[in-house]
Order: C-alpha cells, then structure tokens, then sequence
C-alpha cells in the first residue's frame, strides 16, 4: 500500500519511528527489532529495514550517519531530515485509511513526538471521524439485528462500542493535552519576541 507522497507504510513507520523520541540516531537493526515486535503494525520481509532505511536515506527523506565502532562492520544509524519530517508532516494533515488500522493511531501518536504540536493535533483528530462512524455502525448493525441478534453477535456489538469509545475518550484526552502545548508554545513564542 502507498501512502501519502508516494511513500509505502514501511517506509512511513520507518520515518516516524527514526523521528521519535529516542529513535533520532538508531540503527535500521533496532527499528527492526521494534518493529517485529509491534504485531500489527507493519508487515514487511526479512532486512525491509535496512533496505528501505537505506533508500529513504538516498532519497533525502533520513540522514544516515556512520557510527565509529570496534567491528569488522561498522554500522549506520539514522535520523529525520527536514524532508522526512514534512512527509510525516503532510502524512499526519491528511485522512485516514477508511478501514481503522491499530497502527495509523500508534504511528500518528508516536509522530507528535517532533512535529509541531498544532500539527501533531490536527493529526490524531483526522482519527476521530473514523471512530464516530464506527460507534455508528455497531449501533446500525444492533438495529438491523433487532431481538434476533444472537449472543456473538451482541457480544461484538458491545466489545465494538466499548472499544470505540474507549479510543473516543482518550482522543479526547489526548486533544486536550495537545491544545495545551500548543497555547503554551504560543505564549512562549511571544514571550520569545518581547526579549
């Protein structure tokens, strides 16, 4: 699948995840190991890591730094250039994918980790859209059903609403700790001009 700008959803998790907190200067074999381990997330092939960090990297989209070590291999580590950053940027302004997939919400999260808090925002609440029109149909569905739903199907009806609003309230909560940093970026910006 390809996302915004061309990018495949390997080489934007890969992007986020190098612009993360902590992953500014990782090596492509412990985004990997990240990754494997984040079921759900990403599937890619065996070494996609390495070979996609390296193009992104010859694409401008990272950095790739030589780290001086004591091995017959020397390794590369990789950090966000401006123009992986204003991907992740466009990526994050941008609708997303009709069907709910648990990583559009986790790479969106791990992305207001360097990117503009306003933007960061505006990012995670393109999710919200998608939640709402979830909840509403679980409740078409229970509808549709009437008195002859059968217990399963009840049963996914309620786990479907409980989780929705579930993510709903901590979308919510997750707004507001954004549209916090944003007012106090802006104060500390004007603050920043009078001196």
């Amino acid at each position: 699948m390809v996302a915004e700008g061309g990018l495949t959803r390997l080489q934007l998790a890969l992007l986020v995840l190098y612009g993360s907190v902590g992953w500014q200067r990782a090596s492509a074999y412990s985004v990997e190991v990240f990754l494997r381990n984040m079921s759900g997330v990403v599937h890619f092939g065996k070494s996609a890591a390495y070979a996609q960090s390296r193009r992104l990297a010859k694409d401008g989209y990272l950095v790739a730094v030589m780290l001086e070590e004591d091995r017959p291999r020397p390794t590369t580590a990789y950090r966000l250039s401006p123009k992986g950053k204003a991907a992740v940027e466009g990526w994050l302004l941008t609708p997303p994918d009709a069907a709910f997939r648990e990583a559009e919400l986790f790479l969106r999260l791990r992305a207001t980790s360097f990117v503009n808090a306003e933007v960061g925002l505006r990012g995670l609440s393109q999710m919200r859209p998608l939640f709402s029109k979830q909840l509403a149909v679980a409740d078409a569905r229970e509808v549709e059903l009437g008195d002859r739903a059968e217990l399963c199907d009840q049963l996914e009806i309620r786990l479907t609403r409980s989780v929705t609003k579930a993510r709903l309230s901590w979308l919510t909560r997750a707004e507001k700790g954004l549209r916090d940093e944003v007012r106090f970026q802006e104060r500390e910006a004007r603050i920043a001009k009078l001196n």
